[in-house]
């Protein structure tokens, strides 16, 4: 191979890593997130009937920062199947890391309880115009739907 030819090589060779980095940053989808549907079910409605109680959401925000970090501050109420009494409504705050995989956004979320989980369960979402869509939320009814809310000057 001729010098300017494997001049050529390197040089492209090189660029490939960057060509190959995910075009969607946490920096993109920063911003604070207000859940409007689930599973086309505007709130309060039905998040859950497979964990007990069945869990029916009232609100939901979710805060994503630049730096990869977030907030979910959840509001629900817990109703027993066996005529007991309701719980709630309850407020659950939670700080996550997230990480961005194929355009997609991966939040780690703890094993429900009583289920034995073998490996990490993420909540999966993919941005849109106007907000994201969770498509796989581990014990949850799915999509989920979020709008964005604008900016504060």
């Amino acid at each position: 191979m001729r010098a300017p030819s494997r001049l050529l090589v390197l040089f492209l060779s090189a660029g490939l890593p960057a060509g190959c980095a995910d075009p969607l940053g946490p920096d993109e989808v920063a911003g604070t997130y207000v859940l409007q549907k689930v599973a086309g079910d505007t709130l309060p409605a039905l998040l859950s009937a497979d964990l007990f109680p069945i869990l029916f959401v009232f609100g939901d925000t979710l805060r994503l920062t630049a730096h990869g970090r977030g907030t979910a501050v959840k509001v629900v109420k817990g109703l027993h199947p066996e005529g007991g009494s309701p719980t709630g409504p309850v407020r659950l705050e939670r700080a996550f890391s997230f990480r961005i995989v194929s355009g997609r956004i991966e939040i780690p979320v703890p094993c429900p309880w009583p289920a034995d989980c073998s490996g990490p369960l993420h909540l999966v979402a993919r941005p849109y115009s106007d907000g994201l869509r969770v498509y796989t939320a581990p014990g949850e009814r799915v999509p989920q739907t979020y709008a964005r809310l604008a900016s504060s000057p």
